[in-house]
């Protein structure tokens, strides 16, 4: 069941605080298979083994003309030709024939529709649950369940500063990149510029895929790693990354409740406030 990592825990869950293994699993990932590159980050996907994942080739094919009969029928044709277009501009490249990497899977994909949403009202999904026959499906073949945040710790801790700042990091997932060997793994039918038919794969995390959480955790524990053992950008005390690395929620939103001090004066408040003397992160 473990992994290329021999220290990688069978079982883990959400907690507060990491146990020891999770830890050591977590800090052992993100110095071995986390990287740096042309100043974007990298990561490898993190398989079980041995991996079983089989060929879905023809039920991800035949799903896919079901999807286009269903577009075309229900008039969203155009809308999801255009959301396909803009994955593959930039965070996709044309499949190689035949795969580089042993771990092939084509990733069935649909739409799905929000009329009560302004900007977006459809987005494609993609499906990591898809098995072939005889076969685990991608997402059974990916480690994901190492990560070191309290939703109750942080609403909290969110309270306790004189000011609040919320970050989102925009299409968070997407931002970062796979590393070449992983991605035979994360194929997809759609057209290319001549309307046929065509296999691309993903150069980029994806929603849909239950490890993505996983990785980008991975990747702002690196950052933030990295940010608080550099003393020329950060005075935090090297003893306060375990409790910033634990304040991210739901690994794309950055909640902040911070001490007056800490704010520029154009944010300051009018009248003076009484604040913890220490930053406190959610």
């Amino acid at each position: 069941m473990c992994s290329s990592f021999e220290s990688k825990p069978k079982k883990c869950t959400t907690a507060a605080k990491l146990t020891p293994l999770e830890k050591q699993f977590l800090e052992e990932f993100v110095r071995r298979r986390v990287s740096i590159q042309n100043g974007q980050y990298f990561v490898q996907l993190p398989w079980f083994e041995p991996t079983n994942l089989g060929s879905n080739l023809k039920q991800a094919t035949d799903q896919f003309h079901r999807l286009v009969k269903s577009l075309i029928s229900k008039g969203r044709a155009e809308q999801y030709a255009a959301a396909m277009a803009e994955n593959i501009a930039n965070f996709a490249e044309l499949a190689p024939n035949p795969p580089t990497s042993s771990n092939v899977y084509h990733l069935p994909h649909h739409c799905v529709v929000r009329l009560d949403k302004e900007t977006t009202q459809l987005r494609v999904v993609f499906d990591g649950s898809a098995a072939g026959n005889g076969y685990q499906f991608l997402n059974d073949c990916l480690f994901k369940k190492v990560n070191n945040w309290s939703s109750l710790d942080l609403l909290l801790s969110f309270r306790l500063g004189a000011s609040a700042v919320v970050a989102d990091i925009e299409k968070a997932f997407l931002q970062i990149k796979v590393a070449e060997q992983d991605r035979d793994a994360l194929r997809f039918w759609w057209f290319d510029e001549q309307g046929r038919p065509t296999v691309f794969r993903f150069t980029s995390v994806l929603f849909g895929t239950s490890t993505s959480p996983f990785l980008l955790y991975a990747v702002m524990y690196k950052l933030l790693s990295e940010i608080i053992n550099n003393e020329q950008h950060c005075s935090i005390q090297k003893s306060q990354q375990s409790h910033y690395s634990s304040k991210i929620a739901f690994m794309s939103t950055i909640l902040c409740s911070l001490s007056s001090s800490l704010l520029p004066s154009r944010l300051m408040p009018s009248k003076p406030q009484r604040s913890p003397s220490l930053a406190e992160e959610a």
